[in-house]
């Protein structure tokens, strides 16, 4: 899925805070002084409190329909940085056992797993910023597992690790699969369209002001208070993406205990 605002995926949360304010605040009180220029209207009081109003009650949905974006996007970003961390749990099991598996093919697949996690860092991770995945992580998960899978075992407790061991190379396909799929989960478009909806009722009832200091101050003021809020969202949202966003440190932390094991 293709997110809505994709150019967010590279900038800081500063540049993103400052382009959506100044556009949604340019919009907002722009719009009074252009309309005012082509098009004039009485300064009638009764009409002009009525539309700041409907501008108040407009802003209240849009705050609360923004809460509650807020609030799943957190919640996804919360469960990506559990599965990252799951993953990098996963990892440092499966370097365990084969660690422990007291065979030197098993010892010799170490190392394979290391570059999986490398790859994963170095290669996949910078992917998922646009929700893609890495050819080469691919590759080495299914030598790792058809390597692990073929190791005989020649005694019960290696027949136990090789129990787990297979139980393991699910987990960290499955962790994989999960981290993926995180990427990928963003705000539904259908936030998106209600957001984009409020924001134009609002740029059409400003415009419908008759501009004076007061009453621009006013609708400004309740516009970054709005857009405030919006900016978090599009920070928040995309797990993978952007200055906020989940990082690597877990797996991080795995593969240097598993160098450390060596």
């Amino acid at each position: 899925m293709i997110h809505p605002l994709a150019w967010s995926h590279h900038q800081s949360n500063l540049t993103i805070f400052a382009v959506i304010i100044g556009v949604m605040l340019f919009l907002t009180v722009g719009a009074p002084l252009l309309r005012d220029r082509l098009y004039k209207l009485d300064d009638d009081k009764d009409r002009n409190e009525g539309i700041i109003d409907a501008f108040k009650a407009v802003v209240s949905v849009c705050g609360f329909v923004l809460g509650f974006s807020l609030v799943q996007v957190q919640g996804n970003f919360r469960g990506a940085q559990d599965h990252a961390a799951r993953e990098a749990s996963v990892f440092t099991t499966m370097d365990r056992t084969l660690l422990r598996y007291g065979d030197p093919q098993a010892v010799a697949l170490r190392p394979v797993l290391r570059s999986y996690g490398e790859a994963i860092v170095r290669d996949e991770w910078p992917a998922m910023v646009e929700a893609q995945s890495s050819p080469k992580v691919d590759a080495l998960l299914t030598n790792l597992s058809r390597s692990a899978r073929a190791l005989e075992p020649q005694t019960p407790r290696q027949q136990s690790l090789y129990n787990d061991m297979l139980k393991t190379l699910d987990d960290l396909q499955d962790v994989r699969n999960q981290r993926l799929f995180d990427a990928e989960t963003e705000l539904p478009d259908l936030f998106w369209d209600m957001i984009a909806g409020l924001m134009a009722v609002l740029v059409v009832l400003s415009s419908l002001i008759t501009p004076k200091s007061s009453r621009l101050w006013l609708v400004g003021g309740l516009m970054v208070a709005v857009t405030l809020l919006l900016a978090l969202v599009v920070v928040i949202d995309g797990p993978y993406s952007g200055e906020t966003s989940v990082d690597p440190t877990a797996l991080l932390d795995a593969l240097k205990l598993a160098v450390a094991r060596s």
